[in-house]
């Protein structure tokens, strides 16, 4: 059973998670839609798994 607690804090890391994806796309925007750097395209992939397990354990929360 998650905590309310816990629920703040997940929707806090989720949003955080949002802003980093909104950094790493202005980054690419910036080279004209391309991706650069190896590590932009890694900061997206490793945040887009953090998005859905945060989305995971919030539906798992639910039931």
């Amino acid at each position: 059973m998650m905590d309310e607690r816990m629920k703040k804090v997940l929707e806090r890391t989720k949003e955080t998670l949002t802003r980093h994806l909104e950094d790493l796309n202005d980054q690419v925007d910036v080279n004209n839609g391309r991706i650069k750097d190896h590590m932009v395209l890694d900061g997206i992939k490793d945040s887009l798994k953090s998005v859905r397990c945060c989305l995971e354990l919030e539906a798992m929360a639910t039931k």
